[in-house]
């Protein structure tokens, strides 16, 4: 087993369909943008909850709790550029598609694990202005479903 780090292994696409969460295909995937070199190494946040549902009783004085819903508050920063700006053209409002991660390969082939998110963009949000700061813009994303053991099909 070795350890990895994002830098140079993480690619993040967005898709504009995907049949099947559980399975993406390779022409799929051909049909999607690389953002990634648009999104700074600090830019991408998968977001996460996992709600628990209180199922104690009178009974014992331990408090238990069984798995409940969860979800996703997914969001991405991208960086702001003045002449080709395809990530900020990529989401106006309501931008409906799905958000594919290969975690381990920037070329992910059959057979390779992907996170897939089912998902809308939100209206990108702007940053306040600081010193020695570069430009971007932030994209939160309204997840309606995601796979994180999703892999790529044939």
């Amino acid at each position: 087993m070795s350890r990895i780090v994002f830098e140079a292994n993480y690619a993040i696409s967005w898709v504009p369909t995907v049949a099947d969460i559980s399975s993406v295909t390779t022409t799929e995937l051909d049909t999607g943008t690389d953002i990634t070199d648009f999104v700074p190494k600090d830019g991408f946040n998968p977001g996460g909850t996992s709600n628990t549902v209180d199922v104690g009783h009178l009974g014992t004085a331990y408090d238990a709790t069984e798995i409940g819903s969860y979800g996703h508050a997914l969001s991405v920063t991208f960086f702001k550029d003045d002449v080709n700006d395809n990530a900020w053209d990529l989401f106006p409002r309501a931008t409906r598609g799905y958000l594919v991660v290969s975690p381990f390969n920037r070329t992910p082939v059959t057979g390779d694990t992907l996170y897939v998110w089912k998902c809308a963009s939100q209206e990108p949000t702007l940053p306040s202005t600081a010193s020695n700061t570069r430009q971007s813009f932030t994209v939160d994303f309204a997840v309606q479903d995601a796979n994180m053991r999703s892999v790529v099909a044939a």
